[in-house]
């Protein structure tokens, strides 16, 4: 409770949860999905599409614990003591089982879950 309680720590929070923000948002513009929602180290990525228990289950084959709220999103709740390098380990896997969902899917990178092309 000591360390949780002190100013570096909450500041080191904040800054990692900013960090993994960003890095949610250059996969949502990747893979054309929606919004980044949360704050501090708790975040959801909306995929625009029912792909989130598939997401989900094929991270967690890869080492990746995640959740979902909604069939449309991906929840992240990494421990309070995430660094930027396991935030980084992080979105490597999700960008590798978005990459490969889409593949098997037949989209490409200018098409959302749906199908969808994305004007640029």
């Amino acid at each position: 409770m000591e360390e949780i309680a002190k100013p570096a720590f909450l500041a080191q929070v904040t800054q990692v949860g900013e960090y993994l923000a960003e890095g949610l948002r250059r996969v949502s513009r990747r893979y054309r999905c929606g919004e980044v929602r949360g704050k501090g180290l708790l975040r959801a990525l909306d995929q625009k599409c029912d792909v989130g228990v598939e997401i989900v289950e094929t991270a967690r084959a890869r080492g990746l614990l995640l959740n979902t709220p909604r069939a449309d999103s991906s929840r992240f709740v990494p421990a309070l003591t995430v660094s930027e390098a396991d935030a980084d380990q992080m979105l490597q896997i999700l960008e590798e089982v978005m990459a490969a969902l889409w593949a098997r899917d037949g989209h490409d990178a200018r098409q959302n879950c749906a199908g969808t092309v994305a004007r640029m």
